[in-house]
This record gives C-alpha cells, sequence and structure tokens, in this order.
C-alpha cells in the first residue's frame, strides 16, 4: 500500500523541481511563487523587480514526462485554437522563434448566450422555424470555460498586429486603432456629393464617405459601428490585402486607404436626364400631388406601412385626419419619399426641403406623446434617411419607432372582439413594416439585433388587396391566392423570423463552424423557401405586375445575401489557398460552393431585373446594394485565381455587373463608385477592358432604357415630358411657398 504513495510523492517533488525549474531568477533566488508570464511574471511586476528567465535546460526523457508534455501541448493548443485565430498562433509562434518577446493579443470571450426563442405570429400561414428546441440543437454550441484566465476582454475587443514584414489579419482593416471611435456625424452639412455623403477631411487629409449601403466606407472610425457581416468589411478587407498593394506597414496601409478614398471621392458624371428640380426651392401643391402619387406607385408596395385608401381620403379632406402637427409630419416625409422617386438626378434638394419641413413639426417633445401615425413617421423617415445616405440617422429613427410601437402594444394580438377588423390589420402592417425595415438596417450595418425575439404574437397582415378593407369593414376579407402589398411584408418577414438564429451566431464568438453554417442553411433557408407562396417564388417573378417586382426581387436577392455573407468567410480562405485546395474539408469545399452558387444566380437574377422591369431610382438603390456585394466574390476569386478553370466565368460575372452598374449612374449616383472600385480591384483582369477609363458602351454593347418619366408609365395623371415637369413649376400652377403649401388644405 506504501508503493503508491512513494510514487504519488516522487511525481509531485518531480512536478514541483520542474515547475521550480521555469521560474524567473529573482523568484527562484527569493523562493517565491512564479506564474512564469512573459515578458515579466506577475510577482516581479508587483513589485517592480527585474524578471529574467534562463534558458530550458534538459528535460529528463522519461516515458512518464513525455507523455505528461504531449498531454499539456494537446490541451494548449485546444485553447489557444478557441481564443486565437490560427494566424495569430502563428505570429506568435514566429516571434518567439526569432527570439523576441512575443506581445499577447487580447483573448476572446469564449462564452455564448444563448440565442432567444422567436415566437410565432398568431394564426401565420407562413409560419416561425419549427420549434425552440429544433433551434437551439441547430445553434447552440457547448460553453467553454477558462478557468484561471487573467484579463479576459470583451467579445468586441481586436488586436492590431505591430509593425512587422508579416502580412497582417484581413480582419485587422475592420476596427479603429485604440484611440479612435466610432462616433459619427451625418448633420446636413455634410451634405451630398456623387451619390454619397462627403464629410469633412479627416485628421490625415483623406476625404470621408458615408453611404446608405454602408459599403462604400474605408476606415472603421468615425462611421458608426458596421461589422463583419456588413459590406464594408469585405470591401476593406479585399482592398487592403497584399496582392494588390506593397509590403504591409503603417504608410503602406495608409496609402492603400487614400486609394479607396479618392476613388470614392472623385466627381462623377453628371447625369444623363437634366431636371429642373434641382434647382428648385419652391414646392407647390401640385408638385406634392405628384410626389404622393409617385410614392404609392413606387415606394409603397417596398414598405406599406400606410394604408394608401386611408391616407388618401385624409389628404383630399374626406376623411378626419390626425392632430395638424402630427398629420403634417406624416405627409411631408411621404412627399419626401415621393421626390426621391421622381427626380433621377444626384441632386436631392428637393426632397431634403421637404424633409426639414417635416422635422420642423417632429420636435423632441414629439416623443413625450405615442400614436400610430408618430410610429408611421419616424418608420419612414428612418427609411427616407438611409436611401440620402444617412444611415446612423436612420437606424435612430427606426429604433424610436420601435420603442414606440412596443409602448403602443403592436407587438401583441388582442383579437376582433377588442378592435375593428381594419385597426387589427392596420397595427399588423405597421408592426411587421418595422421588423422589415430594422432587421434588413441591422444586418446591412452587421450590428446585434434589438428586435424583440421573444414576447411577441401579433399574426402576419392577411394577404388581402389594400381596397378590400376600409375604416368600417365590419370584417376581414377573404385572402386571395395572388400577390398583394401584404404579400412582401408577409414573405420577408417570416424570412427574418426563421434567419434571426443564422445572424445571432454569424457575430457570436467563438464563430460557427463550416458543418454549423451547412446546417443552418440547409435547414432554416431551405425550411423558409418552402414556405413562399407560389405565386411569389423565384420562378413566378416574370408573371407579377411590376408595382410587385422589385418587392418579388428583393425578396430572391436578399436570402442569397445571407448565403453571400454565412459562407464567405470560407470561400476567403479557399481563394487563399494557391493551389492547396485538397487540405479543404468536404464542409469547407461545399460552403464555397455554395456562396459562388449564391453570388452567380445573384448577379444573372438582377441583370435580367434591370432589362426587363421599370428603372427607377428606389429600384436602382437596391439593385446596387446587392450587385455590389454578390460581385466582390468573383473579384475576389479572380484576383486571388486568375488562371482557374472558373476564372471565364468570374469574368463573365464581373462584366455583367459593369454593366448594369454602368447603366444606372443616371440613377444612383454610387454606381459610379462602385464601377471605379471594380475596375481597380480586377479591372486588368477582365481582358476586353484596358483601363477604368474605357468606354463602356462600345464594351458592353449596351443602350440605357431609362426614361425620364418611366416611374409613372401606366399610372395615375403624371407630367410625361422634362418640359411639362419643369412648366409644373411655375408659381402660376400654384400660388404658395414651400413654408406655407400645407395652409391650402385650410387646417
Amino acid at each position: 500500500m506504501s508503493t503508491p504513495t512513494t510514487v504519488s510523492g516522487v511525481t509531485r517533488r518531480s512536478q514541483a523541481a520542474a515547475e521550480d525549474s521555469l521560474a524567473c531568477k529573482e523568484c527562484r533566488r527569493r523562493k517565491a511563487n512564479c506564474d512564469h508570464k512573459i515578458p515579466e511574471c506577475s510577482t516581479c511586476k508587483r513589485y517592480k523587480r527585474h524578471c529574467l528567465y534562463d534558458r530550458l535546460g534538459k528535460t529528463p526523457l522519461t516515458r512518464r514526462h513525455l507523455t505528461e508534455v504531449e498531454h499539456r501541448l494537446s490541451r494548449a493548443e485546444t485553447i489557444l485554437k478557441r481564443l486565437f485565430s490560427d494566424q495569430e498562433v502563428s505570429y506568435l509562434l514566429d516571434q518567439e522563434r526569432s527570439g523576441d518577446v512575443p506581445v499577447l493579443p487580447p483573448v476572446r470571450n469564449v462564452s455564448q448566450t444563448q440565442t432567444p426563442r422567436t415566437a410565432s405570429p398568431a394564426g401565420a400561414s407562413i409560419h416561425s422555424p419549427a420549434s425552440s428546441h429544433q433551434q437551439q440543437s441547430i445553434t447552440s454550441q457547448p460553453q467553454t470555460s477558462v478557468q484561471g484566465s487573467v484579463g479576459l476582454e470583451d467579445p468586441g475587443s481586436a488586436w492590431s498586429f505591430p509593425t512587422t514584414d508579416v502580412e497582417p489579419d484581413p480582419t485587422a482593416a475592420l476596427y479603429p486603432d485604440g484611440d479612435e471611435e466610432f462616433e459619427w456625424d451625418e448633420r446636413e452639412q455634410t451634405g451630398l456629393a456623387g451619390g454619397v455623403a462627403m464629410a469633412e477631411d479627416d485628421e490625415e487629409g483623406v476625404r470621408k464617405v458615408i453611404d446608405g449601403m454602408a459599403t462604400l466606407t474605408v476606415d472603421a472610425a468615425n462611421y458608426g459601428y458596421l461589422g463583419m457581416a456588413s459590406g464594408a468589411s469585405h470591401l476593406r478587407s479585399l482592398w487592403m490585402e497584399s496582392g494588390n498593394g506593397p509590403s504591409w506597414d503603417s504608410g503602406a496601409w495608409n496609402d492603400r486607404r487614400r486609394d479607396l478614398q479618392d476613388l470614392l471621392r472623385r466627381r462623377t458624371e453628371g447625369s444623363t436626364i437634366a431636371s429642373a428640380v434641382q434647382t428648385q426651392t419652391l414646392v407647390t401643391r401640385a408638385m406634392v400631388d405628384v410626389f404622393v402619387d409617385a410614392f404609392f406607385v413606387r415606394y409603397h408596395p417596398v414598405f406599406p406601412i400606410l394604408h394608401e385608401p386611408t391616407f388618401r381620403a385624409q389628404y383630399d379632406s374626406r376623411m378626419a385626419r390626425p392632430g395638424q402637427s402630427i398629420w403634417l409630419v406624416l405627409v411631408n416625409i411621404v412627399a419626401a419619399l415621393g421626390a426621391f422617386v421622381t427626380n433621377p438626378s444626384s441632386s436631392d434638394e428637393t426632397s431634403l426641403s421637404i424633409f426639414r419641413t417635416a422635422k420642423r413639426y417632429l420636435a423632441v417633445n414629439a416623443l413625450e406623446t405615442g400614436n400610430l401615425t408618430l410610429v408611421q413617421a419616424f418608420g419612414m423617415a428612418a427609411m427616407f434617411l438611409q436611401k440620402i445616405n444617412k444611415p446612423n440617422t436612420g437606424y435612430n429613427y427606426g429604433g424610436v419607432a420601435i420603442r414606440m410601437a412596443i409602448g403602443l402594444g403592436l407587438h401583441k394580438e388582442f383579437g376582433s372582439q377588442h378592435m375593428s377588423p381594419f385597426k387589427q390589420e392596420l397595427r399588423r402592417r405597421i408592426w411587421w413594416s418595422l421588423c422589415v425595415l430594422d432587421v434588413g438596417a441591422t444586418i446591412t450595418y452587421s450590428r446585434p439585433l434589438i428586435w424583440p425575439q421573444i414576447g411577441v404574437d401579433a399574426a402576419l397582415p392577411s394577404n388581402i388587396r389594400e381596397e378590400d378593407i376600409m375604416v368600417n369593414s365590419p370584417v376581414t376579407p377573404a385572402e386571395v391566392d395572388t400577390a398583394t402589398v401584404n404579400t412582401y411584408l408577409r414573405v420577408q418577414s417570416s424570412y427574418h423570423l426563421q434567419t434571426m438564429p443564422i445572424y445571432n451566431r454569424l457575430i457570436s464568438n467563438p464563430p460557427p463552424l463550416p458543418e454549423e453554417l451547412l446546417t443552418l442553411d440547409s435547414t432554416i433557408v431551405e425550411n423558409w423557401l418552402s414556405q413562399v407562396p407560389h405565386y411569389f417564388q423565384d420562378s413566378s417573378g416574370s408573371s407579377l405586375e411590376d408595382r410587385f417586382a422589385l418587392p418579388h426581387g428583393i425578396n430572391c436577392w436578399r436570402y442569397r445575401n445571407l448565403r453571400i455573407v454565412i459562407f464567405r468567410p470560407l470561400l476567403v480562405k479557399w481563394a487563399l489557398q494557391d493551389g492547396l485546395e485538397e487540405t479543404l474539408t468536404w464542409h469547407e469545399q461545399e460552403a464555397t460552393n455554395r456562396c459562388l452558387r449564391a453570388a452567380r444566380e445573384s448577379i444573372a437574377s438582377i441583370q435580367n431585373f434591370w432589362k426587363s422591369r421599370p428603372q427607377t431610382r428606389l429600384t436602382a438603390f437596391y439593385v446596387l446594394y446587392f450587385l455590389f456585394q454578390a460581385a466582390l466574390i468573383p473579384i475576389h476569386c479572380l484576383r486571388s485565381k486568375s488562371q482557374s478553370r472558373l476564372a471565364p466565368e468570374w469574368r463573365d460575372q464581373v462584366t455583367a455587373t459593369l454593366e448594369v452598374v454602368e447603366s444606372m449612374i443616371g440613377l444612383n449616383q454610387s454606381a459610379s463608385k462602385c464601377r471605379d472600385v471594380i475596375m481597380s480591384l480586377c479591372g486588368s483582369l477582365l481582358h476586353k477592358v484596358d483601363d477604368e477609363f474605357v468606354n463602356y458602351q462600345q464594351a458592353f454593347n449596351f443602350e440605357p432604357t431609362m426614361d425620364a418619366t418611366a416611374w409613372m408609365l401606366g399610372t395615375a395623371p403624371t407630367l410625361i415630358n422634362e418640359n411639362l415637369w419643369a412648366g409644373s413649376l411655375d408659381n402660376t400652377s400654384a400660388d404658395l411657398s414651400f413654408s406655407t403649401w400645407e395652409g391650402d388644405w385650410n387646417i
């Protein structure tokens, strides 16, 4: 019985001796406890001693000792892989091998919050994910705790590589330096130039650019937080690649940054379609009538937060209006959005002027009240601000709308015994319009979701024709088996509800493994696709009316964009393999294929849509956003694998993208920025295009189909050409200055 004790005692003594041999000189001399930290142990640091270590001597070559070392090494590698990326570990090893003392990056917080359960809308035919238990089995991962860890950083902590010849982690470009902030200022002195908001120069003399797509930004600081899933993150990492620039030092980094900013701040080509409204400071009642018509023709199907028959009755004084100031806020924002979709040029002065009037009535004390009209106004203001490249301001307005909506109980279903069918449907429509607005914007900017994921039981709006339900309707009309203004709202809300767990995992630490990503895509996304009604599926696009074409297109492009975001990191890894693709696992290869397929399908779908449907300013905004995100995939591949057998297909995709982008410059002048970026990244690899000053109409043999009045074809009374439009601005049509035009309604 004594032998085990003796062996155990010997083992403990040998372990103690081994530990003592690793201690620093000061701790050994003073016989103090040493924690072996590098570059100095905690004891020496505490008492301000000079901490020095001896080089390791010989270790006993016994089987017991070697087995113990192997186990310790295995555990250490497991912990390191949880806390640091492979590149960070390689950097530390290289520094140690060269004799330098490595500086440890902040470790990641490896704890993970369980994703809340998503509530199912009551009575919805398009339902939420199957069950919370099934979701948990798909998305949850084992909790990992590190005992005895010191100095754990927040999940958002980032480590900037020291200046070295080693190429830095591409994600280093996504975070601000330690002394910079995410503060932003989008007040109107920033103005608009070339389709993007131009702010003041920064301390290095680089002009800052802000865009509503959260893509055309170079720096992480002073723009608001844009996370890893945003378009800006991919563009910045792609632009900062060493394959297109000099060695990695601070000077080279700043040079690349300046190059991209120079591209983005170039003066763009003037609109090919002149508009007299550019120089007008006077808005008449006749103009507002046109703007209201334009809003309901072009914008309303994408964001049906209003009930058109009710609004028009109030607008024409056939129905009582809400309080005077609240009504003026709402009608001005409707007119501002209508002016935005009406004017195809780069000037937004008319829509901005109208929006300023809305803000005059939207004082801070408006937050001391709560009603449906105010929720609608804040939600529509958020939409407008995003479209004029004020993403953070719009994000704030949308947050106010959600808080007020929850305060009004729009997230709850109260039943027909408590309110009229019309009020019930209106509340549902407002609530789920805010869902599409907020979740879409949050994912675009790659920020944590604030949309409530528990405690919501509001049903999706019924798939009924808008004109079939009125304020005095005794019952809810029967649903129809065709597309309505509510169809897009129902399908997109269901999409967001079901895919929230995927997005939550994408922005969580530790990041999901390829196996988990494939499971999430195959179960959640495919399950949602199976629920899309037949009249709104991908294949039904050609049979839809023009007013439903853009909502249908967004529906098709959004889920593919999610797949691109899901699998993009794995595609980047594949693109950087440089002939070592066989080292990828099957799951990594499948994820890469799905990313390539989603990008290819998106580009083809968008190109077909753009050539076959009316081209308006609103369609140009959404088309450019989804198209540019998709095009960055073949661009990335072409730059890394220009000799691949797939290179011709990638060139065709980039060429198709340039064809569409070039043709929309008159509608969205951010398009010229995107074109210049694409040409700078891979123009030399397209063969058919020599440089960025190419004549695109000759290169692509493309004839723009945009007409100055295409937004009005086949709709309400309109201005049929530029001369008539200019004539309508004459003061004889209605002698009212903008500041007093609302008085014409005898309010």
